[in-house]
């Protein structure tokens, strides 16, 4: 049992996204949303964030878009 919850605990942190990817992810969406398929399997947390962030910066930029043609 013990064992275990160690294995959970050492999984869960190496789960965690670097802040430097996650600034990737948001500056450069389309290599967000490929290291979020590339850890979907692996470390799903590290695959949900990579994918809202590029998913933001997508709206962000689908926004702005449309603001500038009115």
């Amino acid at each position: 049992m013990e064992n275990q919850e160690n294995n959970t605990d050492l999984l869960n942190s190496n789960d965690k996204p670097a802040i430097g990817y996650q600034i990737l992810a948001f500056v450069i969406p389309i290599a967000g949303l490929i290291m979020a398929y590339n850890n979907r399997t692996d470390f799903p947390l590290k695959a949900k964030r990579y994918k809202t962030l590029a998913l933001i910066a997508i709206s962000i930029g689908l926004f702005f878009r449309i603001i500038d043609r009115l």
